[in-house]
């Protein structure tokens, strides 16, 4: 079970203060579903003070299957790549089911204005 950035799923919005959109995509392995829950997510830019991420809501994986979903950060002056890390827990197929706490570091090595869907803000088309 390791996240990894979704296809042109990270972006900021322009102007100051600037808000990041970071998609994940979830993968599953696991011959059962599992539970994420996120404890965390933070963009350490290359300049500036980190950025954390909200509306951090878990996330159910079926067996073998691939879940996306989009997050928000915070408000924040700093607009700079940088390096991201997720840190989740999940359950595994035992019996009972195992808890295991994970940290996936991602480099954002760039980051591209966010496309305007709709106005005022940027929206996520087909991201729950």
């Amino acid at each position: 079970m390791n996240p990894s950035l979704s296809p042109r799923a990270f972006c900021k919005h322009p102007g100051n203060p600037s808000r990041y959109h970071l998609g994940i995509i979830w993968t599953n392995g696991l011959p059962c579903s599992t539970s994420i829950t996120i404890t965390s997510i933070v963009l350490t830019p290359s300049s500036g003070t980190p950025v954390s991420f909200v509306g951090l809501a878990p996330v159910s994986v079926g067996a073998n299957s691939n879940v996306v979903r989009t997050y928000d950060s915070d408000e924040t002056p700093n607009s700079a790549n940088g390096t991201v890390r997720v840190q989740y827990t999940y359950t595994t197929c035992d019996s009972p089911p195992v808890t295991v706490a994970a940290l996936a570091p991602l480099t954002a090595s760039t980051l591209p204005p966010c496309q305007q869907y709709g106005i005022p803000d940027y929206g996520k088309p087909g991201h729950p």
